[in-house]
């Protein structure tokens, strides 16, 4: 065997090394988790078999998911003024997907926690504070809701839509100095389809658009900003800008035959069209 096929199979062994083996032994178990929409167990289907052997360690489930079947809106709060964290400067992930009954559950360390809410009006509120790191999942299996917010935190989004034409919430609300960044759910190999996406922006708040396609935008910006200039594709924009609030990326999208419109207070979009 010549030198050379010996590096390349010295080269493709530590490859496989490194995905296969030197990743998972990162601490993280990767793993796909929804709820049984009947008796609330939660199924897991791991993606490597170290995976599977650290999830079989993990401490079992303790608290219990809550219901949204009497829920018309959620609001995610931040830390709050005096906690010592900036608005913006909790980080956690959301998971939103059509499937697993009409619940929403808080993981930590892979297994369900209890976390500080309250019911009023139709109404979930969740207080979010410096201890608690974890994922949340909103599911929604027959169920829109009208309104998700969210109020100071840094989040990475996973959206996933059912192949019916039913959306999951009629509009996002990021307020606060929030950051958000949607983001494909990461087992997905493939680009990620998003059918509508309705935004409201506000009080210096960002929503990024990270490797996704999404058919339809409608955004309103007060003194905030959005970013499509990662987005995979995009078909239609529609949006509003008030005070000093800007959209990176509409010259791409231009360019990629997206439909553009801007409206509202442009002088400061103007300024920065470049952007």
């Amino acid at each position: 065997m010549k030198k050379a096929n010996i590096f390349i199979l010295i080269a493709l062994f530590i490859f496989l090394l490194g995905s296969q083996v030197l990743k998972p032994l990162s601490g993280k178990i990767y793993a796909k988790q929804t709820l049984d929409p009947i008796t609330g167990e939660l199924k897991v289907q791991t993606h490597d078999p170290l995976s599977k052997f650290m999830w079989n360690f993990s401490k079992e489930i303790t608290a219990k998911p809550i219901s949204l079947e009497q829920i018309d809106h959620i609001v995610i709060d931040g830390p709050k003024i005096n906690s010592g964290f900036p608005p913006g400067s909790f980080s956690s992930q959301l998971n939103i997907q059509n499937t697993g009954g009409n619940n929403f559950y808080c993981r930590k360390n892979n297994f369900l926690v209890d976390i500080d809410h309250e019911i009023k009006d139709r109404t979930l509120f969740i207080h979010a504070d410096n201890s608690n790191m974890f994922g949340m999942n909103v599911n929604l299996e027959n169920k829109t809701l009208k309104s998700i917010s969210i109020n100071g935190m840094a989040m990475r989004l996973f959206y996933e839509e059912a192949d019916s034409s039913q959306r999951a919430f009629e509009i996002l609300y990021a307020n606060k100095k929030s950051q958000l960044t949607l983001e494909p759910i990461y087992y997905r190999e493939e680009a990620q389809t998003i059918k509508n996406m309705n935004l409201s922006l506000s009080e210096e708040s960002t929503f990024k658009f990270n490797n996704v396609i999404v058919k339809k935008i409608e955004a309103k910006l007060d003194n905030s900003m959005m970013d499509i200039s990662e987005v995979e594709r995009i078909d239609s924009l529609q949006a509003d800008l008030k005070g000093l609030s800007h959209i990176r990326g509409t010259k791409k999208a231009k360019n990629n035959k997206a439909f553009v419109q801007v409206s509202g207070n442009l002088d400061y979009f103007n300024k920065h069209s470049e952007i």
